[in-house]
């Protein structure tokens, strides 16, 4: 299960109060995408019927939008990524209306597992394990400056290998394209390759600080709200069908 960024809204807070505030705010809908997740909150026939016509709803108008700025030769804008946000948040809580308070919070389990350690940087999951906000906050400056100075060498990367097939003839088709791509991507992951020594001193860095915040007591606490761990079929079948 990938790691996943957790997001909260305030839009939870309009749902039943029969289902705990908590769970509603940092469970993460994207993590319904896996059918072993759907099956291990038993969703039933229905609900993914339901939950598709949400997701549909939202592909479409994301679409539209997308196509709006593309005809019109616009630059996404603050405009666009408000609309986005909106529509985001109106498709979370339609999913989250259609499932049980009992799913939801299984949800939210699997959404702290599928996001580790990483989910402590949720305030709302922060503060539920007791972290200080001083303590919560030097944690955030400790990840934010180490993925930071990874993203920059990243981009530099990027860039400087880019700019290497700048002025190479483009591919003609498709046989062309794949052979680019390959060592497109054979050039980019050997320059990595001469950063992984800062890269790791960077991420060393980063976690020491992170661990003088993360005591095992917080993490204890994050285990329990966990819950009981999922582990997927190994056949990587679902154990319901679903879409």
């Amino acid at each position: 299960m990938r790691i996943l960024t957790i997001l909260t809204f305030a839009c939870a807070a309009a749902l039943a109060h029969a289902f705990d505030d908590f769970d509603l705010k940092v469970s993460n809908i994207d993590v319904l995408r896996d059918k072993n997740v759907q099956a291990e909150l038993q969703v039933t026939e229905g609900q993914r019927k339901t939950m598709n016509v949400y997701a549909d709803k939202y592909k479409a108008a994301a679409d539209a939008k997308t196509n709006e700025y593309k005809n019109a030769k616009k630059v996404p804008d603050q405009a666009f990524s408000k609309y986005g946000f909106d529509i985001y948040v109106q498709l979370r809580t339609s999913v989250l209306k259609t499932l049980s308070p009992n799913q939801i919070k299984r949800l939210r389990e699997l959404t702290l597992q599928a996001a580790g350690p990483r989910a402590l940087l949720d305030k709302n999951v922060s503060d539920r394990v007791g972290i200080p906000t001083a303590e919560y906050n030097k944690l955030v400056t400790a990840v934010s400056e180490g993925d930071g100075k990874i993203a920059k060498i990243k981009k530099l990367v990027s860039d400087k290998i880019r700019l290497k097939y700048k002025s190479q003839k483009p591919p003609t088709n498709e046989k062309e394209t794949k052979a680019l791509n390959v060592k497109f991507s054979a050039d980019l992951e050997r320059e990595m390759k001469t950063h992984e020594a800062e890269m790791k001193a960077i991420l060393q860095t980063a976690e020491a600080k992170t661990k003088a915040v993360v005591t095992k007591k917080y993490l204890d606490a994050l285990g329990v709200l966990m819950g009981k761990p999922f582990v997927p079929p190994k056949s990587g079948a679902p154990k319901k069908p679903g879409k």
